[in-house]
C-alpha cells in the first residue's frame, strides 16, 4: 500500500442493534424481544395521544398479561422537565429496560431515561452534564445505558441512530447525547401500527426523512455505502409517500416509506446532516415547529445556498427525484431538485414558509446564533456563516 492509499482509509462503524423485525403486523412478537433481552420490569414510554388510541391498545393486547410500567406524558421535542419526569417514573417503577412507542420525541425520551438511569440523573445540570453541551463530546458514558425496544410509529428514524436530543427550557436550544449504546437493540418497523398516524404527522416526519437522505448525500463526511443507500430511500419514499397519505392511506406504502427511513439511517455513526439539520434543531423548539415543517421551510433554501458547492451530486439527487434532465447541463439538471423536492412539499400540504406555518414573530437571530454552534454544522458541504444563516432565515419569512 502506497502512502495515498493509507490517507485515504477510511473505517466504517456498524449501529449495535440486535435486530430489526418488520412486515405489518410484526409487533405481535413484542413480548418475544421482551424475554430475548431478558427483561422483567419494562417501562414503556408514551405520548397520551398514543395511549390512548388505536396505537396504544394495539400494543397493550400483544403484551397480554405481560407486567410493564408505563409513562404517558412524552411532549413535543423532549423537553428537559418531561425527560426528568420519565427518568423518575423508571426510577420509581425500578424498571431494568424501556419501550419507546411512538414518533421520535417518545424514543429520545426513551433514549434519556435509558441512558439516565444508570448514570444517576435526577436533575437538569445532572442532565446536560452529559451531553455534548455539557462537554461529554470524547467521554463514554460511566454505565452501560438500560435496554429498549422501539416502536416507530414515524418515520423520524430516531430508533436507529446513537445519539438524541432533550429541549433546554432555559436556553431554549436542544442539547445533544451521544454514546453508540443508546441505540436501541431491537426495533418493530409494523405499518399495522403506523397506519393509525395522523397523516400530517406522517407527511412532516416523512420530509424529514427526505432530508436525512439529501444532507447525507451532500455531507462532507459522506460515504458510499451510504450514497446507495439514501439515492435508494429517496426514491423509494418519492414513490411511497403521496400515496401514504389522503384518503386512500396505503399501508404498505407505509410499509415502504418505514423501509426506506431505515435505509436512510443506517450509517448515522458515520454521516450526519448539514445546515438544514443545523437549523432545524434549533428553529422547532423556538417557533413551536415539529421538526419536519422546519425541514419543509429550510430545505429548499438550503440546497439553493449549498448548490455552488455541490451542483453535480444535487443533479443526481434530481434524477433520484424523478425529475426528467435529458439535455440538461449539470446546473440545469441540479436547479430540477428544488423544484421537485417543493411538488412533493406541495402534494402533502406542508408549509414553505415561516408564515404558511402560521409563525409570524419568532427569535430568527437566536437561532441562527445557536445554529452556528450546532455540531451538524461541521458537515456542511459549504463554509457557513452568521450572516448566511441569518440571509437565510430572512428568505423563509
Amino acid at each position: 500500500m502506497n502512502s495515498n492509499s493509507r490517507r485515504s482509509t477510511r473505517t466504517f462503524d456498524l449501529p449495535e442493534m440486535r435486530r430489526v423485525h418488520y412486515g405489518r403486523g410484526c409487533s405481535s412478537r413484542l413480548p418475544e424481544a421482551i424475554a430475548e433481552l431478558g427483561l422483567k420490569r419494562p417501562l414503556l414510554v408514551t405520548s397520551p395521544s398514543v395511549s390512548n388510541g388505536p396505537i396504544g391498545r394495539s400494543v397493550r393486547e400483544s403484551l397480554g398479561g405481560l407486567a410493564i410500567g408505563v409513562f404517558t406524558e412524552v411532549r413535543s421535542h423532549a423537553p428537559a422537565a418531561a425527560v426528568l419526569e420519565a427518568i423518575e417514573a423508571a426510577r420509581a417503577y425500578r424498571a431494568d429496560g424501556v419501550i419507546s412507542l411512538g414518533g421520535g420525541s417518545a424514543i429520545d425520551t426513551a433514549k434519556a431515561v435509558s441512558m439516565s438511569m444508570p448514570e444517576g440523573v435526577h436533575d437538569v445540570d445532572s442532565l446536560q452534564a452529559l451531553s455534548l453541551t455539557g462537554g461529554m463530546i470524547n467521554s463514554p458514558l460511566a454505565a452501560e445505558p438500560l435496554p429498549h425496544i422501539s416502536l416507530p410509529t414515524t418515520l423520524g428514524s430516531s430508533e436507529f441512530t446513537h445519539s438524541f436530543t432533550v429541549t433546554n427550557s432555559a436556553t431554549k436550544m436542544k442539547d445533544m447525547y451521544w454514546d453508540r449504546r443508546v441505540v436501541p437493540q431491537i426495533a418493530f418497523l409494523d405499518a399495522d401500527l403506523a397506519i393509525h398516524t395522523p397523516d400530517w404527522l406522517w407527511a412532516s416526519t416523512g420530509i424529514k426523512t427526505v432530508d436525512h437522505c439529501i444532507e447525507w448525500y451532500l455531507s462532507l463526511g459522506r460515504t458510499p455505502f451510504t450514497d446507495a443507500l439514501v439515492l435508494h430511500a429517496l426514491k423509494e419514499l418519492r414513490d411511497s409517500l403521496p400515496l401514504a397519505v389522503g384518503q386512500e392511506r396505503d399501508a404498505d406504502a407505509r410499509q415502504r416509506c418505514q423501509i426506506a427511513a431505515w435505509m436512510s439511517a443506517f450509517g448515522a455513526l458515520n454521516v450526519v446532516g448539514g445546515l438544514s439539520h443545523a437549523i432545524g434543531h434549533h428553529l422547532g423548539p423556538r417557533a413551536g415547529l415539529v421538526h419536519g415543517h422546519t425541514t419543509s421551510i429550510v430545505l429548499p433554501a438550503v440546497l439553493e445556498f449549498n448548490r455552488p458547492a455541490t451542483v453535480e451530486r444535487q443533479a443526481a439527487l434530481a434524477a433520484a427525484m424523478g425529475s426528467d434532465t435529458t439535455g440538461l447541463d449539470t446546473n440545469s439538471s441540479a436547479c430540477q431538485l428544488i423544484s421537485a423536492l417543493n411538488e412533493l412539499i406541495i402534494s402533502m400540504r406542508l408549509p414553505r414558509t415561516l408564515a404558511e406555518a402560521g409563525i409570524w414573530d419568532a427569535d430568527l437571530s437566536g437561532v441562527a446564533r445557536a445554529a452556528m454552534n450546532d455540531p451538524m454544522l461541521r458537515n456542511n458541504p459549504r463554509y457557513v456563516t452568521l450572516d448566511d444563516i441569518e440571509a437565510l432565515l430572512g428568505s423563509i419569512r
